[in-house]
């Protein structure tokens, strides 16, 4: 495939931000669809795109949480604040996949945001504790 231009990758981000899934982008562009989701970082999934944006607005929300201590590397939504451990679950959580299903894109951006609870390493990130409660 052809090189990207830095005015391509930003019209692939704001036609993503508006909701086009990434064959949608493709066909603007003139670019395949796995080029598109390798652009985005979203190659490496099986997850689909809707459910990937649920998770992008989680994590902007400070509503999902990935706790390797106590749910084994589980990542979670929650529509209310949630933190590790049992207590801070609330019942209305939905698992949305392991740690590691989820495409690179949305698991740099739990790491960046501490999003990530992992005293012990266990999900080769090295430890790693929430910095701040999601509120």
């Amino acid at each position: 495939t052809r090189p990207w231009s830095s005015k391509e990758i930003a019209i692939v981000e704001a036609l993503w931000a508006k909701g086009k899934n990434s064959s949608e982008i493709g066909y603007e562009l003139e670019r395949t669809d796995e080029d598109i989701r390798q652009q985005l970082e979203i190659s490496d999934t099986t997850i689909s795109d809707p459910k990937i944006r649920e998770c992008e607005r989680a994590i902007i929300e400070g509503l999902i949480i990935c706790d390797a201590e106590n749910f084994g590397g589980a990542v979670q939504i929650s529509r209310t604040s949630i933190m590790p451990g049992n207590y801070g679950i609330p019942s209305t959580c939905q698992q949305v996949c392991h740690f590691w299903e989820l495409p690179t894109r949305i698991r740099r951006r739990l790491l960046s945001r501490r999003a990530v609870h992992d005293p012990d390493g266990q999900l080769g990130c090295g430890p790693l504790n929430l910095s701040v409660m999601p509120c």
